[in-house]
């Protein structure tokens, strides 16, 4: 008997390479837009509330005030510096090239800063991070240093450097700023990782008022699994080290409690730091959880502990080529963002056939480059200073649009790792995801894909079937 022979027609590489899911991450975070706008709307809130705050505070972590620190991770995330004032003596162009010379020697932007002041006086501002002005883009694009390709993980870096400065220097500041920012990122990063969860799932694109809604719903449970473990910490460490830190103050007795009991102590340390570490691991997939299965914060804080601590390796793996992903991601967007600036300041400049016609539009309008999308215009004054600052509003538009990327992408890969490793542990599939009974998204009712070719029949009635003989006969 010969064997049976079986043709191979396709393969779904999604289905054998996981990572093959991820790749799909690009697309749901840039399209539709309704997930950029929201991340708009919670960088517009944590950022502008921060500047605000600050006008009370009066920072000066690393010698400048929050804006400045803001706009720093924005030049992180662009690979971008502007210039203020060149240094006496030195052109803007030495100045670019001998600062990037040193960031070609792996030295750190704070470093560079402080040799660079140090070599040319403190009034040395810099023009860009990057490679001499050039008109054309290839020289643009591939003579850029690190901070073009991995600007996204520098900001990060930048991020974190400043959380841990402002933490220390400025305290009340930061626990205002980052509760509102948890407010703020709770509400609209949780809407943005709803619409990801069921664009992902289902294929539908809910709008975002449905995305709002569930929001809502689920405010509460979004807010509480970021602090749940955070409070319990706090709660453990404080009744149990408090009285250790009072029984010092005994007289000679107190020493030699606190030696005799001291391997307690470093149990409890022992536990705490494993509720850190869940805290910190499972930070990222708890928004999704929620989005997913519509549950409480306990049951996505157990269900993003459980996840990754059974897939640890997977986990990381995931992470790591979602963060390149990334920056390659941000590098086309950044691309996109620059053409849509270039071709109407090109095609404007073209047209400007009068004399003066060129200079006014240089006041109006500063030419866009890769490393420098915009910068306000210099020495403009009455109508043409109104005139800029409407251009200036719509270019900050766009290029908030293109920094919300960043979020959006994160949000949306976080989604899709927890569906990939949903399947691995509970061994759910990847089309499940939690709809309320009362609510409809977009028509569909029904979450689980039906295979027609799995209906089966309906039974033939009596009637057709007396016809079929009849015809027979």
């Amino acid at each position: 008997m010969a064997d049976h022979e079986t043709v191979v027609r396709g393969i779904q590489w999604d289905r054998v390479l996981s990572v093959g899911h991820l790749m799909r991450t690009f697309r749901i975070a840039l399209w539709p837009p309704s997930k950029l706008v929201l991340c708009l709307a919670a960088l517009v809130v944590t950022v502008g509330l921060g500047i605000l705050l600050d006008q009370v505070f009066k920072t000066n972590v690393y010698e400048q005030s929050f804006r400045e620190n803001m706009v720093d991770v924005y030049r992180a995330a662009t690979g971008t510096t502007i210039t203020e004032r060149p240094a006496k003596g030195r052109s803007d162009q030495m100045l670019s090239t001998e600062y990037y010379k040193l960031g070609l020697m792996g030295v750190s932007t704070e470093n560079m800063t402080r040799q660079f002041k140090e070599r040319y006086g403190q009034n040395a501002y810099l023009f860009h991070v990057g490679p001499e002005e050039s008109t054309n883009i290839l020289n643009e694009l591939f003579g850029g240093g690190r901070g073009f390709w991995f600007g996204p993980l520098e900001a990060m870096r930048h991020v974190c450097r400043l959380t841990c400065r402002y933490w220390a220097e400025a305290p009340w500041f930061a626990v205002i700023n980052w509760a509102v920012a948890l407010l703020a990122w709770a509400f609209f990063g949780g809407a943005a990782a709803r619409l990801s969860a069921v664009q992902f799932a289902t294929g539908v694109q809910p709008s975002i008022r449905e995305a709002l809604a569930f929001t809502c719903k689920r405010y509460v449970s979004l807010v509480a699994s970021p602090l749940a473990l955070v409070i319990v910490i706090a709660i453990i460490a404080l009744v149990v080290f408090l009285p250790a830190a009072l029984v010092m103050w005994i007289p000679w007795a107190g020493e030699l409690l606190v030696g005799l009991f001291f391997v307690l102590a470093l149990i409890l340390g022992f536990i705490l730091s494993l509720l850190a570490l869940f805290a910190v691991s499972s930070l990222g997939l708890q928004a999704p959880a929620i989005a997913v299965e519509g549950r409480d914060a306990f049951d996505a804080i157990s269900r993003g502990v459980n996840y990754v601590f059974a897939r640890p390796w997977r986990y990381i793996f995931y992470t790591l080529f979602s963060l390149v992903y990334l920056c390659l991601s941000f590098v086309l967007v950044r691309a996109f963002a620059y053409l849509v600036l270039r071709i109407p300041y090109t095609a404007i400049k073209a047209f400007c056939f009068a004399d003066g016609q060129e200079a006014k539009l240089g006041r109006l309008w500063t030419e866009p480059t890769l490393y420098r999308l915009f910068a306000m215009p210099e020495g403009t004054g009455g109508t043409e200073y109104v005139g800029a600052v409407l251009i200036g509003v719509a270019v900050c538009v766009l290029l908030g649009l293109m920094v919300s990327f960043l979020p959006s992408f994160v949000i949306t890969s976080q989604t899709i790792i927890y569906f990939l490793l949903r399947r691995m542990v509970d061994e759910k599939d990847i089309d499940e995801v939690y709809v309320p009974e009362e609510h409809d998204v977009n028509g569909l009712d029904r979450l689980e894909r039906i295979d027609e070719t799995q209906v089966e029949p309906e039974p033939a009635t009596e009637a057709s079937a007396g016809g079929e003989d009849d015809q027979t006969t």
